[in-house]
């Protein structure tokens, strides 16, 4: 009796395996994760660089569907990425919670939606901004949170973490 392909991996995967095997596939596996998050901010980074660009003709008929063709990604997977990111604005209107918190993302979020507030206040920079307030002040001003905001700073770089 022979058995099919599936049946042996799952049987492999049963197998006690050592320790030194065990780490080698558990960094291997975060390697992986690693790569594939960043594939998706980078594709993240480029919907919002669209968004910016077209402006309210990004939410015109066949538009997402168009750019999705073009990054090589499904309608699906394009139309979380804009949710995700209407959700970090604060600007989606449906009750929606993404699945994976945009990370590195909020970096051009911010450039996007938080510069022109900050040059509005007499900042040369959002980076300029950020160091010169405290996290409470400054995510009061921009009317986010303080958690928003400490992630904004970390993903510019402004703070350890």
């Amino acid at each position: 009796m022979t058995l099919s392909p599936s049946a042996l991996r799952r049987a492999r995967w049963r197998l006690r395996i050592s320790d030194e095997d065990a780490y080698a596939r558990a960094g291997k596996r975060r390697r992986w994760n690693k790569w594939r998050k960043r594939g998706a901010d980078h594709r993240m980074a480029q919907v919002v660089e669209a968004m910016s660009q077209l402006g309210p003709s990004f939410y015109g008929f066949g538009v997402r569907a168009a750019l999705a063709r073009h990054m090589g990604i499904s309608k699906s997977t394009m139309t979380r990425y804009v949710d995700a990111i209407l959700w970090t604005l604060g600007a989606n209107s449906r009750h929606y919670r993404p699945r994976r918190q945009p990370g590195t993302v909020i970096s051009w979020l911010g450039l996007l939606a938080y510069e022109t507030t900050t040059r509005e206040q007499g900042y040369e920079s959002l980076a300029d901004f950020l160091t010169s307030h405290t996290l409470q002040t400054a995510a009061q001003r921009l009317g986010r949170s303080v958690r928003t905001v400490s992630r904004l700073k970390q993903a510019l770089g402004l703070s350890k973490k």
